[in-house]
């Protein structure tokens, strides 16, 4: 997303990421149905099966602990680097 902005030369406001998150779940949340959101929450970078640092892929939205969460080997060692395995902390919630 930064990087298609920048280059055609278009600002964008610092919490835009999360503006549009935020948006999107309020808008789900009004839906008149069931929702079923699927998210990542975290992607994790592991070294030997040691945690070598957490991103967080959602900011603090007020939800609710997800019903269901689960690791998702995205990467495997050897797959996008040769000594690290890359997992996503993957949620579902009930909207």
């Amino acid at each position: 997303m930064n990087e298609y902005a920048e280059t055609h030369n278009y600002k964008l406001e610092d919490a835009f990421k999360e503006k549009v998150i935020k948006d999107h779940i309020t808008w789900l949340k009004k839906q008149d149905t069931a929702v079923l959101m699927i998210s990542d929450i975290s992607r994790n970078y592991l070294e030997n099966e040691i945690l070598l640092e957490t991103v967080a892929s959602l900011s603090d939205l007020g939800l609710p602990d997800p019903f269901e969460a689960w690791v998702w080997d995205i990467a495997p060692k050897g797959e996008a680097d040769r000594d690290i395995n890359i997992t996503h902390n993957v949620g579902s919630w009930k909207l």
